[in-house]
């Protein structure tokens, strides 16, 4: 299961409780991991054996790990290169399971998927003084991925239309994460 970023750094967040109460919260980019390590780039340097947190698009929920070694990076002298030792394995983020399996189901799904979209946008118009997970909460759970999917493109495309989103580099990370 091990997997190199190098070549494209993932962000996660890293953070420590001290005894003390203080907590140090920071953004770190993962370069490596496989199922017992993770290498990473950090702009704080933590001392080996240190519990930290980590929370990061390739692991599910907030994974415990420990500080196994700390130098400063020789690339880019700010920033510390960690390797940090995960306390229990961790389990992958699940893959979505395709809705499709063959090509004559495809056009129905997507009638089918239409029309969901279609009444869920009737069901937020409706429901205006509701939270949009209060209105999702009231669709079937297996309908949640397809419909927070095209709540997000609606989303990027008004962002767009009022010029508050670079379209070409949203598509390039979102490809890049596909």
């Amino acid at each position: 299961m091990g997997e190199d970023f190098r070549a494209a750094p993932v962000p996660i967040r890293l953070s420590c409780r001290y005894s003390n109460g203080t907590v140090v919260s920071c953004v770190a980019r993962a370069l490596s991991f496989d199922d017992t390590s993770l290498r990473v780039l950090s702009s704080e340097g933590f001392e080996p054996g240190v519990q930290l947190n980590i929370l990061a698009p390739f692991l599910e929920g907030i994974v415990a790990c420990r500080v196994a070694s700390a130098a400063r990076s020789r690339a880019l002298p700010a920033y510390f290169e960690l390797v940090l030792q995960l306390v229990k394995k961790p389990s992958p983020v699940a893959k979505p399971i395709p809705l499709t399996t063959n090509a004559e189901d495809s056009e129905h799904l997507s009638e089918e998927r239409i029309q969901a979209a279609r009444k869920f946008a009737s069901e937020l118009e409706e429901h205006t003084q509701m939270c949009f997970s209060e209105v999702l909460d009231r669709v079937p759970p297996a309908q949640h991925h397809l419909l927070l999917a095209i709540a997000a493109a609606a989303v990027g495309i008004i962002l767009y239309e009022k010029g508050s989103l670079d379209l070409k580099h949203w598509i390039g990370v979102l490809s890049r994460k596909a």
